[in-house]
């Protein structure tokens, strides 16, 4: 339960995050971007990225999912996804170096 809260609290510091850099979109799209990315990170540092068909827990899935609330929420026209990444990858309980970073930007690209 209380990796749920902490889980919930990160997402939470991302959105907030986002939202005072002027991007400040519709709350529940701003809320699944910031969940998307949070669980991106988290598992690429922790478990790695898929790498071939395997994909057991769904980063391929969160990556488009990612991608297309950037797409298709115009008020994030100006939300740089580099900058949420690293938003993200800064609110983690493990360090995100800057080659993991790069890994994962390569990957959601």
């Amino acid at each position: 339960m209380r990796h749920t809260a902490d889980r919930a609290d990160r997402v939470a510091t991302i959105a907030l995050a986002l939202a005072t850099d002027e991007h400040a979109g519709p709350r529940g799209a701003l809320v699944a971007l910031a969940d998307r990315l949070d669980s991106l990170t988290g598992l690429a540092v922790t478990v790695g990225l898929p790498s071939g068909r395997g994909d057991p827990f769904g980063l391929r899935r969160a990556a488009l999912g990612a991608i297309a609330i950037h797409r298709d929420t115009p008020a994030f026209a100006r939300l740089s996804l580099a900058h949420a990444l690293s938003v993200a990858a800064a609110c983690q309980p493990v360090e995100v170096g800057g080659g993991a970073r790069y890994h994962i930007w390569d990957f959601l690209v």
